[in-house]
């Protein structure tokens, strides 16, 4: 629970973008970017261990953490009716991570303990993917309810990736071309990177090695153009 350690605030606003195509009446392609980015200033006590660096003592930290999420779905509708659409959904994506610490300690900082500070990034790309369905249905002229579950679990190259994902969305149109929304967004993800074959201290992907729970709750409203 490194964000509490670290002070790292557990809630922020932050900027997302969609984008959606429907080329038929049964297909829709949509991309989306969530951006995370959060930040944080602490002094503790304590013994830190990040890749082959070691800190401990009185430290003084200054952490920024990046976890942007990338996605892609495409969505067939079994049912498209008038005034409800329903399906399947196949969704590809990407979680960027990036880690910089940027600390100073009075007992020991750094590979080889012979300073007192110590700064740190290291990033790495998580690829997602997951299978689920979806709904939408329109609740009279200008008001349309929908929403979309999807997870899957298994093992690309390096990571052992568990997904689970669900939204719950509502949209009203003022007009033909612009609307306002509103929606619940809910990420789980939890990732087991292997260690690169190879890899020797001092490598990146060495240093991100291991076990990486993830997971964020989103109320997001926004502006709609269509």
């Amino acid at each position: 629970n490194f964000k509490d350690l670290l002070g790292i605030s557990g809630s922020s606003i932050q900027p997302a973008l969609g984008l959606t195509w429907k080329p038929g009446r049964h297909t829709e392609l949509s991309v989306g970017y969530q951006f995370i980015n959060q930040s944080g200033s602490r002094s503790f006590s304590d013994s830190l261990i990040i890749g082959d660096n070691t800190v401990w003592g009185q430290i003084d930290a200054n952490t920024k953490i990046s976890s942007d999420n990338a996605n892609l779905a495409f969505k067939y509708a079994i049912l498209a009716k008038e005034k409800y659409i329903a399906g399947v959904e196949l969704g590809l994506g990407a979680i960027f991570f990036d880690f910089q610490f940027d600390a100073t300690a009075d007992g020991c900082a750094g590979p080889d303990c012979g300073t007192g500070s110590v700064s740190i990034d290291r990033n790495i790309t998580v690829p997602t993917g997951a299978l689920g369905v979806f709904g939408q249905w329109r609740l009279g002229d200008r008001w349309y309810l929908g929403g979309d579950a999807r997870g899957i679990g298994g093992k690309v190259d390096r990571y052992d990736v568990s997904i689970f994902q669900a939204d719950v969305f509502a949209r009203y149109f003022f007009s033909d071309r612009w609307g306002a929304g509103a929606g619940w967004y809910f990420n789980d993800v939890t990732v087991d990177i292997d260690q690169k074959e190879g890899a020797t201290a001092g490598d990146g992907d060495l240093e991100l090695g291991g076990k990486v729970s993830f997971n964020y709750t989103s109320l997001r409203l926004g502006v709609i153009a269509a």
